[in-house]
């Protein structure tokens, strides 16, 4: 294993024809909320999520970064996001729903920074219902911080809220 910091190489972003820091990118998504960070294969989507997932622990004590890797959705039968984030954080010692109650107090509080990994890589068969539970989730605790990665291919008219960043 090599440590993240010894290995990452920082990325630059454009949205609406302007150019974009990493840092300027987490200034505005703290501030927006919604992000669609968007590059082709091998651009470094996923290691800038690790990046992000690091980085959100120094920056805001109030918030929680929880990574959640999109392509582990294709090996079980569940499409429900929220269950599926529950149990991928809790699926240590004790069953994920002993912790579903808090779960939904920290969400409604917006205590989490939710890095979606991956959505290019979700079957294509289970993306459409994933896609409308992940906007369902948005709306229903806004409060919270999404950055979700995947290729240039999703639809953006169903993603109005969130900002692209390409990479």
């Amino acid at each position: 294993p090599t440590p993240l910091a010894d290995i990452y190489v920082p990325l630059r972003f454009s949205t609406d024809k302007l150019e974009k820091t990493q840092n300027d990118l987490i200034s505005e998504t703290i501030n927006s909320r919604f992000a669609i960070i968007s590059g082709t294969g091998g651009s470094g989507k996923s290691m800038f999520m690790k990046f992000l997932w690091f980085s959100f622990h120094s920056i805001d004590a109030d918030k929680i970064p929880l990574f959640i890797e999109l392509r582990a959705l294709n090996d079980i039968n569940s499409d429900n996001i929220e269950s599926f984030i529950l149990s991928t954080v809790f699926s240590t010692t004790e069953k994920a729903s002993n912790y579903h109650d808090y779960f939904h107090l920290l969400m409604e509080d917006g205590r989490f920074v939710i890095l979606l990994d991956g959505f290019d890589e979700v079957s294509e068969i289970k993306k459409p219902s994933i896609e409308r539970d992940i906007l369902r989730l948005s709306r229903a605790y806004p409060k919270n911080i999404y950055i979700i990665s995947t290729r240039p291919s999703v639809n953006r008219l169903s993603w109005e809220r969130y900002t692209t960043y390409n990479v």
